[in-house]
């Protein structure tokens, strides 16, 4: 089981000292193990039958003392209302969460009393989504995007920031698989128009595309209503 593990040489190549390991070290032999060295690894038969184990379970006495009762709350606690702060009451619920044959939110605008939603909201036969995205070029970006085959048309309100100047403008969208159209309405602005906009079919996707008039940074807001196939 020896194998060479190390050597040294001289300048010229020649072998000084050389380093042995024995591999067989890293086993116990038949005879180490007939001589019982792995004995003391394991509990002996007399050491079980004396009990050896017996501090790590509780005795039928113990459990028939309620050792384990400190663990569940009894009958009584429950009845006086335990468990009470770990759920919400009927009356809590209602006032907290949507229920399921409607709600009324009231409360006025200037103090934010709305309803808090990061995700797009998706109705029976309408999805409804918001977007931002920031340009600092002249080169037309979509600015909304979504899979034709799913949606059928939009209406969309672009608003459209640049300094100090603003930009609002609503389009309705349609196509017929291949060929995108669009009609923008009700454009307003403060200075100038900020951006154009078109829409085209870029593979599985149609796109509203907005090309910003400036190369200042403009912010693009876009809001809009896709209406399913």
């Amino acid at each position: 089981g020896s194998v060479l593990s190390s050597a040294t040489f001289d300048t010229f190549g020649h072998v000084q000292t050389v380093t042995s390991v024995d591999l067989d070290l890293r086993y116990y032999t038949q005879t180490e193990l007939n001589s019982g060295q792995l004995d003391n690894q394991y509990y002996t038969e007399t050491e079980l039958d004396t009990g050896q184990l017996d501090n790590r379970y509780y005795t039928e006495s113990e459990l028939n003392a309620g050792q384990l009762n400190s663990l569940y709350y009894t009958e009584s606690e429950l009845n006086a209302g335990q468990l009470n702060s770990l759920y919400y009451t009927e009356s809590e619920s209602d006032t907290k969460f949507v229920d399921v044959t409607g709600d009324t939110m009231t409360g006025p605008l200037i103090v934010d009393a709305a309803l808090t939603v990061n995700q797009d909201i998706i109705q029976e036969e309408s999805r409804f989504t918001s977007i931002k995205q920031t340009t600092a070029a002249t080169t037309q970006v979509a600015i909304l995007s979504f899979f034709h085959a799913s949606y059928a048309a939009a209406e969309v309100l672009v608003t459209s920031t640049s300094g100090g100047e603003r930009h609002i403008t609503k389009l309705l969208l349609t196509h017929d698989g291949t060929t995108a159209v669009a009609t923008e309405y009700g454009v307003v602005y403060t200075g100038s128009e900020l951006a154009a906009f078109d829409v085209a079919i870029a593979g599985s996707l149609l796109e509203l595309r907005a090309t910003p008039a400036s190369s200042s940074s403009t912010v693009f807001k876009t809001v809009a209503t896709l209406i399913d196939v």
